[in-house]
């Protein structure tokens, strides 16, 4: 990269490494929706016969970008799935609104708030979250800290693909370029510094600089 490569159309040479995973904007999200707001909708419970709850009602809910999961989260025999274990949970109060949730179709919503919560905590300490579309007058405080336990596993994964990357490479990079929207937390951030060393992060325009280098690469294809 640099002024030197700019006008080269043959690029496959300047490439030393490279590695790529899904994870993205949307995973922290859906994982601080589902670690830090789950539990007002009985994420943790249990039935009254002491055993736990599973998940994977609660999962299916905030995992929004899954269209097999959504189906089945939303479908008519689910409804009654859910209506029928109500009896049952030892905090009826708390699954109610799980059932309010899958009877509106507000996943979206919530994973919203989620959403909204992880761009706060970016440069602020705490964020309330507005879940009153479930309860009356609900809402949840998250922090920091709840931020960095719900997206410690897809910060892990960006880590680790960073370090695959210079290390098939075989050379320490000069700068790290950092884009997209997540690229402005902090604790990513700070993750990379803690495991890649000193190396000068750079940012680019975190929401447009993806389309503009595919439109100038383009417009060097296709004169």
């Amino acid at each position: 990269m640099g002024p030197s490569f700019r006008g080269n159309s043959e690029r496959d040479a300047d490439f030393l490494a490279h590695s790529g995973k899904r994870v993205g904007g949307n995973d922290l999200d859906i994982a601080l929706s589902y670690h830090g707001l789950m539990p007002l909708l009985g994420l943790g419970s249990t039935f009254k016969s002491g055993l736990p709850l599973p998940n994977q009602a609660f999962w299916q809910a905030c995992k929004i970008n899954d269209v097999n999961l959504q189906s089945q989260f939303y479908s008519a025999n689910h409804a009654r799935e859910l209506s029928a274990q109500l009896r049952d949970v030892s905090a009826p109060d708390l699954y109610k609104r799980l059932i309010h949730l899958q009877q509106n179709k507000q996943g979206h919503q919530l994973v919203q708030q989620g959403e909204a919560a992880k761009i706060a905590l970016s440069s602020a300490n705490e964020f309330n979250c507005d879940l009153s579309f479930l309860d009356t007058d609900l809402y949840k405080n998250l922090s920091v800290h709840d931020l960095s336990v719900a997206v410690e596993s897809s910060i892990s994964q960006i880590v680790t693909l960073a370090k695959q990357a210079i290390s098939d490479a075989a050379t320490t990079p000069d700068v790290i370029y950092l884009t997209g929207g997540s690229a402005q937390s902090p604790l990513i951030k700070a993750a990379l510094s803690k495991h890649l060393g000193d190396i000068k992060m750079v940012n680019g325009d975190h929401f447009g600089s993806v389309t503009a280098g595919l439109t100038k690469w383009a417009s060097m294809l296709y004169k």
